[in-house]
């Protein structure tokens, strides 16, 4: 010992490719126990090699032997590089991407991890998903058609999860359609029909027009008559039809990708006289506070049906007051502007012409943000 030992120097050093050999050295007191001193701000993962020395008043002694140690793992600090998504067909996708500095993943790289989910029109999110891999490349199955998609990706070590990359962004590919969620027809002269439809559930893509098949079962037809409408156009007329003779009628709806599945087929047959039948669709709409809603009611008959909408308040309909809220336009159809919550309801939609009447019944629902919270403050000793 050769005198009172005044305090230790501890010199370290990172015992890796590339580093300089040299020691950094601090000090340290000497408490007369058994020392311990806590070395900081030192790289993840790393190898450092410490050695320790001993001082008094006469100068420094000789240094101990040199001893390793090894910092723990942490999670990487960057994140996978070059990210890419490819969109393969309309439920498949790509995304690739390279390893991030080696210097920045801290740790044992075990894997990566792309996280995934789906974005809607209505400004919803999807379910959150994720895959695992060891390789720098992996193919997303199952992607819902024509829909977007944010992706992000991580390498991940023992201690955790790491950065993700930025959210790519990603819109898997049109397909066919599905088939037009309803149909229905019915019988607007003595030689034509109305036949209507609902937009399909999934329709995988942009429609871009509707077909409309028209056969007659025993008149010899080889094949049916085809008529196309527009995207926008939910109805159409058939016209020059033979009175008291049965039609199927049937659409389906036709993206990029090509026409999708057929709806079911309705049988019809025109009338000299029709009575008043509603070709728009019941059932329930949701929509936003405080925007315009459109509720169709378009009707046909011969005579031309009256059309009145009636709203349903407890054991009562009570007819749908008409002012610069309320508007019902020349097709039937009801506006309600600036949707509030007294606006939910059940409406009712009656058709009437000599011949009879029909009716449809629809459930709005409105969206009404919470009320705002409310503070109060009570008096503590």
């Amino acid at each position: 010992q050769n005198g009172v030992i005044r305090g230790y120097q501890i010199g370290y050093r990172e015992n890796s490719p590339g580093s300089n050999g040299q020691y950094s050295i601090v000090e340290m007191k000497a408490t007369g126990d058994s020392e311990v001193y806590t070395l900081d701000n030192l790289k993840k993962f790393a190898q450092y090699g410490v050695v320790v020395q001993a001082f008094n008043r006469a100068g420094t002694g000789p240094s101990s032997s040199e001893i390793n140690a090894t910092t723990l793992e942490d999670v990487p600090s960057q994140p996978p590089e070059n990210v890419r998504a490819l969109s393969i067909t309309s439920d498949v996708a790509v995304i690739s991407w390279s390893e991030p500095p080696r210097s920045t993943l801290n740790g044992v790289l075990k894997g990566y991890r792309v996280i995934f989910w789906s974005l809607y029109v209505d400004g919803e999110w999807g379910e959150m998903q994720n895959v695992t891999t060891t390789r720098e490349r992996v193919e997303l199955r199952g992607m819902e058609k024509f829909t977007n998609y944010s992706v992000q990706v991580l390498a991940y070590t023992q201690a955790g999860d790491g950065v993700r990359s930025s959210v790519l962004y990603i819109q898997t590919k049109e397909d066919v359609p599905g088939p037009p969620a309803g149909i229905k027809a019915v019988p607007s002269s003595a030689s034509s029909v109305v036949v209507s439809w609902l937009p399909p559930t999934k329709p995988n893509g942009v429609i871009r027009k509707y077909t409309i098949f028209c056969s007659s079962p025993g008149s010899g037809q080889p094949a049916p008559s085809e008529y196309e409408t527009s995207p926008e156009q939910l109805f159409y007329r058939i016209a020059h039809l033979n009175r008291g003779q049965q039609y199927l009628l049937w659409v389906a709806a036709v993206t990029s990708a090509g026409r999708g599945n057929s709806s079911e087929k309705v049988t019809i047959e025109p009338a000299g006289k029709a009575p008043a039948k509603i070709i728009s669709f019941g059932g329930t709409v949701t929509t936003p506070w405080m925007k315009d809603v459109r509720l169709p009611c378009n009707s046909v008959g011969d005579p031309a049906p009256a059309v009145k909408w009636t709203k349903d308040s407890e054991d009562s309909a009570i007819p749908v007051s008409l002012d610069g809220h309320r508007l019902i336009h020349t097709n039937g159809t009801l506006l309600l502007r600036a949707v509030k919550a007294e606006d939910s309801g059940y409406y009712t939609c009656t058709a009437t012409n000599t011949g009879g009447f029909d009716t449809i019944i629809v459930n709005l629902l409105v969206q009404v943000p919470p009320d705002q919270p409310r503070l109060t403050v009570s008096k503590t000793s």
